[in-house]
């Protein structure tokens, strides 16, 4: 490891999460009973949590529906949401500059879900120390898509200090429901031929991935979460660079890009995970 680099490595270490920090942010532990499992801790107003067996609750709309035991709605229905936030004082939409009580400017065939089982966290894998492990930064952003399991990986990208690409790829679940376009920037048309699956993606992370490295992300522990990864050290740019309204409340990646590193540069790669995982490694470097 080059001196500039053992630097870096050795100033972020200082902004690692602790063990309780982990916990307090809600990223995937391992569980007791281990074999795969994870357990996730303070998921208060955080995670959606399945309503019932057979019921989940619409992350767009916020109707409870009924499924069946593939996770398909029982009876059709069509879902009508705004897919931006509100902002400014007098709260409008993002998404159609209209204000709160305006309806809604999106339908969409179907209702999609993100809700998770706490008791039902399986198919982990945790990053272990090897004889090879070295110490290493890469900074990780995941794009998610909406399957009859709830949010899932559909593409992820991994970059190293140097903001160079590492690790990249679609990755193509079972039962996709929706694209998640709008936040996304991912289509059906990208998926035509992609065979990568969540198993795919964590033996080639597993790979890459060792004990000393660090992980850098914004919000990480919601792609890890997906990921189906547990890591030990974590550093999250949302708690790096706080909401100064109090810890309950995160900045937003695109905030921090704007108004950390006076950046407006639109999205120019062909993953929007990309550029997030360059903006997020360039958060790490303002802050060391």
């Amino acid at each position: 490891m080059a001196a500039q680099d053992r630097t870096l490595y050795d100033r972020a270490l200082r902004l690692k999460l602790s063990e309780a920090g982990l916990s307090r942010y809600s990223y995937p532990r391992p569980h007791p009973q281990g074999s795969g499992k994870a357990r996730i801790s303070n998921v208060v107003s955080l995670y959606p949590l399945i309503p019932t067996a057979d019921t989940r609750k619409c992350i767009r709309c916020n109707t409870v529906y009924r499924v069946d035991d593939e996770g398909r709605p029982l009876i059709a229905s069509v879902c009508r949401y705004h897919f931006g936030r509100h902002f400014g004082p007098v709260k409008l939409y993002r998404c159609c500059h209209q204000k709160s009580n305006a309806a809604p400017c999106k339908i969409a065939s179907q209702h999609v879900t993100a809700d998770i089982d706490l008791d039902n966290l399986t198919g982990f894998c945790h990053t272990q120390q090897s004889d090879s492990d070295e110490k290493s930064i890469y900074a990780l952003d995941c794009e998610m898509i909406y399957t009859t399991e709830g949010t899932e990986v559909g593409a992820i990208s991994v970059v190293n200090a140097d903001y160079q690409v590492v690790y990249e790829t679609l990755v193509k679940p079972e039962n996709i429901v929706d694209y998640n376009t709008e936040h996304s920037g991912l289509t059906a048309t990208q998926f035509q031929g992609v065979t990568t699956n969540l198993q795919d993606v964590q033996s080639k992370l597993l790979s890459l991935f060792g004990s000393k490295t660090i992980l850098v992300g914004h919000s990480l522990n919601h792609d890890l979460l997906r990921l189906k990864l547990i890591h030990d050290l974590v550093v999250d740019t949302a708690v790096m660079y706080p909401h100064p309204r109090g810890r309950h409340l995160r900045n937003s990646l695109g905030f921090l890009k704007k108004y950390i590193l006076k950046s407006n540069e639109s999205t120019s790669s062909a993953l929007k995970c990309r550029d997030d995982a360059i903006t997020i490694m360039k958060l790490l470097h303002r802050k060391c």
